[in-house]
């Protein structure tokens, strides 16, 4: 149920039932465009979607959270953020260094699969 809340004379906006968030500007005609773009583009980003949204039609502003909560709760996707690691994260003189940590750990004879408390 969608209720109008009056908050002055002249604008009313829409909110959904039971809360004070204002009602998804995403209309049919928006997620159709949206399903559409993420076809021909699967590796487009959240960013993408909405500049694309945005570029499609005019005067539109819309945030890219509704963007992000249309792509999970209707679209059943999951979203990934991408993270950054050092280029030396994988270094031959990393490696080297974990395998002699590793040795130094098993000498003493720990070993986390036997002997520590759970």
């Amino acid at each position: 149920m969608t209720m109008l809340v009056n908050l002055q004379a002249s604008a009313s906006i829409q909110l959904k039932n039971g809360g004070k968030r204002p009602a998804s500007k995403l209309n049919g005609q928006l997620k159709d465009h949206l399903i559409r773009f993420y076809d021909e583009k699967p590796t487009a980003t959240i960013g993408d979607g909405m500049n694309e949204l945005i570029k499609g039609f005019e005067g539109l502003s819309i945030k890219k959270s509704r963007v992000a909560e249309f792509m999970k709760e209707e679209c059943n996707l999951s979203l990934k953020s991408t993270t950054r690691h050092p280029a030396q994260r994988n270094s031959p003189e990393t490696i080297e260094a974990r395998a002699v940590w590793v040795a130094e750990w098993l000498a003493k004879g720990t070993d986390y699969h036997n002997n520590c408390v759970s």
